[in-house]
C-alpha cells in the first residue's frame, strides 16, 4: 500500500497540463496543502471553464511554485480570488512572492466573484506576460501606483 501512494505522488508530479470543464459542484481544484506536500513544477497549463461554485484556482503553497506555468484561463466560473490565503497556521501578515517567470498568457473571463488575484500582502512576477484579459468580471479592482508603502512589497494586482 505504501508504494501505491508513492507512485499516485509521483504521478501528480509528472503532470503537465490541467482541464477542468463543467463540473457544477466543484468547489475547490485543490483545497490546502499545508505541509507544502505537494509539487506541480512541471505544470504548464491550466484551463478551468464552467466551474461554477470553484472558490478559488489554488492555495498559496501551490502557487508559489509554479516555475513552468505559461497559461492559466478560467472561464464562466464563480472563483473570489485566483490564489486563496495562506493556509492556518501560518503567517498571514508575510508577504508573500509569486514568480511565475514563464507565464505567457493569463486570461480572467466572466468571471462575477472575482475581487482580487491574493487577498492578503504579496508580489508578483510575470516578466514573459504576453497577454492579459479581463473580461466582464466586475468585482474585480486593479489598483496602480496611487499610494507608496513603507516596505518594498507592491499593493495586489487585483485588489
Amino acid at each position: 500500500m505504501h508504494e501505491e501512494k508513492e507512485t499516485a505522488l509521483l504521478a501528480t508530479t509528472q503532470l503537465r497540463e490541467l482541464r477542468m470543464i463543467k463540473l457544477p459542484k466543484l468547489k475547490y481544484i485543490w483545497k490546502n496543502d499545508p505541509k507544502g506536500i505537494f509539487s506541480f513544477k512541471k505544470i504548464c497549463t491550466i484551463f478551468v471553464w464552467r466551474c461554477q461554485i470553484l472558490k478559488s484556482a489554488f492555495p498559496a503553497s501551490i502557487a508559489k511554485d509554479l516555475p513552468r506555468l505559461r497559461y492559466l484561463g478560467i472561464f464562466y466560473c464563480g472563483v473570489e480570488e485566483i490564489v486563496s490565503k495562506l493556509e492556518e497556521g501560518s503567517e498571514s501578515e508575510i508577504a508573500v512572492n509569486f514568480e511565475l517567470d514563464q507565464l505567457y498568457s493569463l486570461r480572467l473571463w466572466r468571471l462575477p466573484e472575482l475581487k482580487c488575484f491574493y487577498p492578503g500582502k504579496h508580489t508578483t512576477k510575470w516578466p514573459m506576460l504576453n497577454k492579459l484579459e479581463l473580461v466582464e468580471c466586475e468585482k474585480l479592482k486593479i489598483l496602480g501606483n496611487n499610494g507608496q508603502l513603507d516596505f518594498p512589497v507592491h499593493p495586489p494586482l487585483f485588489y
